[in-house]
């Protein structure tokens, strides 16, 4: 069975959940630009009228720690922290770190006490997830009393935890060798290494994990954050705690408390417990970017199976293009919009005309916005290998077609239509925590916050442009002078 992945790379000069949400006039009155709440000083201010909130963008004065105060009448409230955590290696360190920390801490000792929050708790929501090149910590509760204690808990975990000063905790989460019987070889374990195991035999992970290597060797996206496991076991403890100094420092957290929250209580609270004491350390430097290759990749992976699996027509092809990180904002949010929606869609004429190639049994287009450099995938699924050249040929043909007769404006419009859609996210539970969701990714990924606070405006913005726009936008990307292959 194959995996086989084109690449170009072009440089463009320049839980159950049952919350409560109650409308209430006596808010508390947002700070003005400027004022010191508890040492946070408010650096900036965004309304977000798609989710009727306001947020408060803060920055502590002595530590460096930010934080965002999104004012809602939601009384489903949500505190989160993250920090850019880019990979080094594949060897899963921030994979295992987040499950690491929240075993237990200084103030919270125990076996698991994450986990016994959970289930004796009353949250609504509590979880941990490694992004690509960041991690966050999750915490939601109806209850205000419950989500400030929760808060002070998590701090407490990423800030105190228990595995600095005892290992076992990293390799009860990242691996050990277990022997069950003396004649036994030794069998490694842990809850990482097992978990990635299990998505190790995934096609479709391979294929993504794959893809990210080969577009980007020189920048950490070319690593599994979440860990190989071969290379899981090759970390040790003493590189797992050094990553630890360099990458959760309090001065390096990015929070958000959100909801019908009593703000200058919360920040008066989490002053004195963690940032009226901690320093500013020093700053990380900015991984590398990509730079273009000379020609056009072609990269062929082998991936073992059963003896006996059919193999015959089960490869996945993609065709990849790398992108530069400080890509236009119209044009970011316009290139999501072709690839996810219009490319994807029936009436466009792309996937009828692979079909027609018979290359693979399904097909599917996709803007990766996760890596440091985003990236457009065209992916055939369980395909044949031998038809690799012809994925690239009809992918060009019909975007040259399209270049030569336009753009249905019916089907663009259709598209961009998510902005009428949109709004009605807010009446979602989780509402909060959509947001928060999409403003850290922005964050982390763009160094700008409210970025991922105004999806909806984006589109509608798109949705004015000229069908000139879209098929400019087209020529630049596969066309340009400026592109490279790689």
């Amino acid at each position: 069975m194959h995996i086989i992945f084109l690449f170009l790379t072009l440089i463009l000069l320049g839980f159950v959940i049952i919350p409560v949400s109650a409308q209430k006039c006596n808010l508390p009155p947002i700070p003005e630009p400027g004022e010191v709440i508890s040492g946070f000083k408010t650096i900036a201010i965004d309304d977000i009228p798609e989710n009727n909130a306001k947020a408060v963008h803060f920055e502590h004065e002595k530590s460096g720690a930010q934080i965002i105060f999104i004012q809602s009448p939601d009384t489903n409230r949500t505190f989160t922290v993250s920090f850019k955590t880019p990979p080094t290696s594949s060897q899963g360190i921030q994979h295992i770190l987040e499950h690491t920390l929240l075993a237990s801490s200084k103030n919270y000792p125990g076996k698991d006490v994450f986990f016994d929050l959970v289930y004796n708790g009353y949250m609504s929501y509590m979880n941990a997830m490694t992004s690509p090149n960041y991690t966050q910590f999750i915490v939601s509760s109806t209850s205000e009393k419950q989500l400030n204690a929760a808060a002070d808990f998590m701090l407490d975990l990423l800030f105190q935890p228990s595995f600095l000063e005892e290992p076992r905790y990293f390799y009860r989460e990242a691996f050990r060798y277990d022997m069950s019987d003396p004649a036994a070889p030794l069998n490694p374990v842990g809850v990482v290494y097992n978990e990635m195991r299990a998505y190790d035999t995934n096609i479709m992970t391979k294929a993504n994990n794959q893809t990210m290597q080969h577009l980007f060797p020189d920048t950490p996206d070319q690593y599994i954050s979440g860990g190989d496991p071969d290379e899981i076991l090759t970390l040790t403890y003493e590189e797992a705690r050094d990553y630890y100094q360099a990458y959760y420092a309090p001065s390096k957290a990015k929070m958000f408390i959100y909801g019908d929250v009593d703000y200058q209580a919360f920040l008066a609270r989490i002053n004195e417990t963690v940032f009226a004491n901690a320093e500013k350390s020093c700053a990380n430097p900015e991984p590398v970017y990509q730079q273009p290759f000379s020609a056009m990749k072609e990269i062929t992976v082998d991936i073992p199976v059963d003896e006996g699996s059919a193999v015959e027509n089960q490869s996945f092809l993609q065709l990849a293009y790398g992108l530069p990180k400080n890509l236009d904002r119209d044009d970011r949010t316009a290139l999501q919009l072709l690839m996810d929606d219009v490319f994807n869609h029936e009436s466009f004429p792309l996937k009828n005309a692979l079909r027609a190639q018979t290359i693979g049994s399904d097909y599917a287009m996709a803007f990766n916005d996760q890596s440091l450099q985003p990236s457009l995938i065209f992916q055939a699924q369980f395909a044949d290998p031998a038809k690799t050249a012809a994925l690239y040929a009809t992918v060009l043909s019909t975007l040259r077609e399209t270049v030569a007769k336009g753009l249905d404006s019916d089907l663009i419009r259709r598209s961009s239509a998510r902005t009428c859609w949109l709004p009605a996210k807010t009446e979602s539970p989780m509402k909060g925590l959509e947001l928060i969701m999409a403003m850290t990714s922005s964050w982390n990924m763009l160094d700008d916050p409210f970025y991922g606070a105004h999806d909806a405006a984006q589109y509608a913005a798109i949705a004015t442009k000229s069908l000139d726009y879209f098929i400019g936008l087209i020529q630049n990307i596969f066309w340009t002078t400026r592109m490279h292959c790689c």
